[in-house]
């Protein structure tokens, strides 16, 4: 299975901008790709990361499908690497989190933000 790469990501809620939603007010694209979604705890420090399928992106959120539940107000990173091989960071809030079968779960994020790489190596 293809995974989320840093420009798929971009490109896609670049081209959703600004486009009618539908009922759900924002426009979304439906993916069948791979993701790692990494849980932060209070203290900000790294979980055990996941596997994800991400089943839908918009300007403003993510869908996923999760072997493992995430509780709702969980910040989650997922971690793409760009063309130039550096590492864009997008960080979610967990908005619902619904068990559709065993070990298995929906969850809708809400973007919380994004660290492109001349941001980690400001931080850095």
């Amino acid at each position: 299975m293809l995974e989320l790469s840093g420009e798929m990501f971009e490109q896609i809620r670049s081209s959703l901008k600004g486009a009618g939603g539908g009922r759900r007010g924002e426009p979304r694209a439906g993916l069948r790709i791979r993701a790692v979604v990494t849980p932060l705890a209070a203290n900000n420090k790294p979980g055990t990361p996941m596997d994800a399928h991400v089943r839908d992106i918009s300007p403003a959120g993510i869908g996923l499908i999760c072997a493992a539940p995430l509780f709702v107000g969980t910040i989650f990173a997922i971690c793409m690497k760009d063309e130039a091989d550096n590492v864009v960071i997008a960080l979610y809030t967990v908005r619902r989190c619904l068990a559709v079968g065993p070990n298995q779960f929906t969850i809708g994020g809400l973007l919380k933000n994004i660290i492109e790489p001349k941001h980690l190596a400001a931080a850095g």
